[in-house]
């Protein structure tokens, strides 16, 4: 493909927004130049019909111009294509926004006045509040601008004219209480990222975000205001994570008020809910399993973890593994068949591979699990790591133990050269030391099996809980497969 960013925008634009495009390029009110269509055309016709390697410029020139190909001029004609289709996602935003079209309107009216339409503006503006209520910080934006120019367009035209205003009254704690709600909405949200992301801003001086708008939820204030509240526990969970009520609270808000709440604000506070879940189960709270189990299959069913027919891998795998923490097997394996077409084609092999390798693992299918995870690409970071991981599992389980060692070893240097954070690679080399622990262990050796037990329960590890499983049949005098020298 040809490095020119139109033209990779062009070639990635499912065939909706393409038609769309395609008829904003051809209304003159938007272009005049014929040029731009016919480079469109082009493009389109070339990225459809050829392989990416035979696209030239000079190519794509002839079906624009007669003319000698001119370098300069093609960049010139491209970036006018581009600051059209600029141009375009505006437009198609400002189609999305119900209220935006209105407030626009009315705007227009207060720069160029037309008696005879403001009235029935005003009207229709105050109706599409109403039709398009949601729980969004954004309508409440919308809903002070419309009031702020409902006055401007009303008392104050009439003030200047040196007339009686008419009878009924503005509301200005009404159109204030708006601007509050919208002000201390987005205060809030960013807080709650500053908090979850904190190592990523820079120092900042708690009281400009915490303080006074905390302050003001502690105290009771707006209880009647639903997003602020969810805002509200959303951060507790954060900065509360012992008080479980600050969650219950916060999905009982979101599971009663979903349909209400805008698409973002659907997805921040399930990210929220699953994130406070995720790090109970963690920290050993592990009847957040379960939570988290219906959490995901609720944001499955109400569509949120799936955006632009995608579905990220770091979702996809937690949907799995929590599956199987739970014993839902049959669901995981259904899970990976249906909703493996989301993922990117160039992650798809790979996520399917590791995640049914997982499945078999829970299922105790080991030798599939290995032959599996054996058709995994350990390029990537994540799949090196949690491969990895899963492997030593694996060789436990099939009392493998030479090559558990050996790939201990292995694991152990692959640590020594990745760029990963001190606490990170703690957590990973703990894993190996209680790996190999348990492998050099028999079942009746009470004295050691009661000193890792001892040192587990206050050691930082990935699969943590897989090995307190395993010092619990030991425990328990239950054996292992035959460990093979």
């Amino acid at each position: 493909m040809l490095n020119i960013k139109i033209h990779k925008v062009l070639a990635n634009l499912s065939a909706k927004k393409r038609n769309r495009f395609n008829k904003y390029l051809l209304s003159p009110y938007f272009n005049v130049n014929e040029d731009v269509i016919l480079l469109f055309d082009a493009i389109i016709a070339a990225y459809n019909h050829k392989s990416e390697a035979v696209v030239k410029k000079e190519d794509l020139w002839q079906k624009v111009s007669f003319e000698q190909y001119d370098d300069a001029k093609f960049r010139q004609l491209n970036n006018k294509l581009l600051a059209l289709f600029e141009d375009f996602l505006a437009l198609e935003i400002y189609q999305e926004k119900k209220l935006t079209k209105p407030i626009f309107q009315l705007e227009h009216l207060k720069a160029e006045p037309f008696p005879v339409l403001t009235n029935q503006l005003l009207k229709k503006s105050r109706k599409l509040v109403e039709r398009y209520k949601e729980l969004s910080s954004e309508y409440h934006m919308n809903l002070y601008s419309i009031e702020n120019l409902y006055f401007t367009l009303t008392f104050d035209f009439q003030r200047k004219q040196r007339k009686v205003p008419k009878t009924e009254k503005f509301n200005l704690s009404k159109a204030l209480h708006h601007l509050d709600v919208f002000y201390i909405a987005e205060k809030l949200k960013f807080l709650y990222i500053q908090l979850f992301w904190g190592a990523y801003f820079e120092e900042e001086d708690p009281s400009l975000f915490k303080n006074r708008i905390l302050n003001l939820l502690d105290k009771g204030n707006y209880q009647n205001e639903i997003l602020l509240q969810a805002f509200y526990f959303a951060i507790r969970t954060l900065t509360s994570p012992n008080k479980e009520s600050y969650y219950h609270s916060l999905r009982t808000i979101v599971r009663k008020n979903f349909n209400d709440f805008n698409e973002e604000n659907k997805t921040f506070f399930y990210d929220s809910m699953l994130t406070y879940c995720v790090r109970q189960v963690n920290k050993g709270n592990l009847k957040f399993q379960d939570e988290l189990f219906s959490l995901y299959q609720d944001a499955i069913e109400k569509e949120i973890i799936i955006k632009n027919e995608r579905i990220s891998p770091i979702t996809f795998r937690n949907v799995v593994l929590y599956s199987l923490r739970t014993k839902n097997y049959e669901w995981a394996e259904s899970f990976i068949k249906n909703y493996s077409q989301y993922l990117q084609e160039s992650e798809r092999e790979n996520a399917i591979n590791f995640n049914l390798s997982r499945v078999y693992f829970y299922q105790k299918q080991y030798g599939e699990s290995l032959f599996t995870l054996n058709q995994v690409n350990l390029d990537d970071l994540f799949y090196d790591l949690n491969g990895r991981t899963l492997l030593l599992a694996v060789y436990y389980e099939l009392g493998e133990t030479e090559p558990l060692l050996s790939s201990i070893e292995a694991f152990n240097a692959v640590l020594r050269r990745k760029k990963l954070s001190p606490a990170a690679k703690k957590r990973y080399k703990n894993y190996l030391k209680f790996t190999k622990k348990l492998a050099k262990i028999g079942p009746y050796n009470t004295k050691k099996i009661g000193q890792i037990k001892e040192e587990l329960e206050s050691e930082s590890m990935v699969n943590k809980q897989w090995i307190a499983e395993k010092v619990s049949e030991l425990e328990d005098g239950k054996k292992r497969k035959a460990i093979r020298n």
